[in-house]
């Protein structure tokens, strides 16, 4: 039995599908299973899969169409290797994507799940997306934003069964982020810190065409996990949350003394809760602090008042005094 099952779903995909297929069937690491599942394509994908004579895959066809949640999951449910790894119909992985993935698994048992960055392209789409590579700065950037591409992704199959882990059809469209954010308390995430995918932009993606019932998903998601750190954070404070970490300080729509609450509500839960570790969340809440305060020309006296410190040097002292007054 091989290691590693890639699953790919497959819906009226023909457009693409040929250039997904042959970038996973052309890897560099070649052991594996291709579990292909056709969710009741009425075009002419059935026909381009089984123009594929190639052992290594295994074909399944949906009579009708499940979407893909049920057809992930099914997926799941029939994989028998180690590991399980993502492709989506429409995008394209590099020739080494699978060989580093499964070393790097096969050397660091702690990590149940692994991804990569991505290059995202088509319909004018050119530039690199990056995440974080270790796990407690990925959980804390999941407060506000995915850092998971779904597609790169390598899953632990036996964290999976052990956690009864399955994607969850009440976040549609939302699914893999809500997945990656419930493993997170179960088992470690990261990411290859090198483009190791194609993640192809069209207008008939889900993240076009599904764009405000995935938000709204996304919404409930980061709730939640706001809620398990021990902060009952609005839809509003969420927001600015996101805007302080992007520093887009000219769209926040709350003050100082609201900005200074809402991060010193989220360091106090977190040292009850043992959400992210310590130093690390403390360290990153003083740092918006301290960038919100300097960057709006705020007095030192408010940067002060907040048990939020971050140290400052004789020199970035006198540029605030300076930035203030210029």
């Amino acid at each position: 039995m091989p290691l590693l099952t890639v699953l790919m779903p497959v819906y009226n995909g023909e457009d693409f599908l040929r250039e997904s297929i042959e970038s996973i069937l052309n890897q560099t690491y070649t052991d594996f299973l291709f579990l292909i599942i056709n969710d009741g394509s009425t075009d002419n994908s059935e026909n381009i899969i089984l123009s594929y004579h190639d052992e290594r895959i295994i074909y399944v066809k949906n009579e009708q169409n499940l979407k893909l949640i049920r057809t992930l999951n099914k997926g799941i449910s029939l994989v028998r290797t180690k590991y399980v790894a993502r492709m989506d119909a429409d995008d394209v992985s590099l020739p080494e994507r699978l060989e580093k993935q499964v070393r790097y698994m096969e050397a660091n048992p702690e990590i149940g799940v692994l991804g990569a960055w991505c290059q995202s392209f088509g319909e004018g789409y050119n530039h690199i997306v990056k995440y974080q590579a270790e796990h407690e700065s990925i959980r804390y950037k999941q407060l506000y934003q995915i850092q998971l591409v779904h597609p790169t992704c390598i899953m632990r199959m036996d964290v999976l069964r052990s956690q009864s882990v399955v994607y969850d059809n009440n976040y549609t469209h939302a699914e893999d982020y809500e997945l990656f954010t419930r493993l997170s308390h179960v088992t470690k995430l990261a990411n290859l810190q090198e483009v190791l995918h194609l993640y192809r932009k069209h207008s008939n993606a889900v993240s076009t065409v599904y764009s405000k019932p995935q938000l709204e998903a996304s919404i409930r998601i980061k709730q939640r996990e706001f809620a398990l750190l021990g902060v009952n954070a609005t839809e509003s404070q969420i927001e600015s949350f996101k805007l302080l970490n992007y520093q887009d300080y000219n769209n926040l729509a709350l003050s100082a003394n609201e900005i200074m609450s809402l991060l010193e509500s989220i360091v106090n839960a977190n040292e009850l809760s043992s959400y992210i570790e310590w130093d690390y969340l403390n360290n990153m809440l003083s740092q918006l602090w301290f960038s919100y305060c300097y960057e709006t020309k705020q007095p030192i006296r408010v940067f002060k008042s907040s048990k939020l410190q971050y140290r400052l040097s004789l020199v970035r002292y006198a540029k605030w005094i300076i930035k203030r007054f210029y």
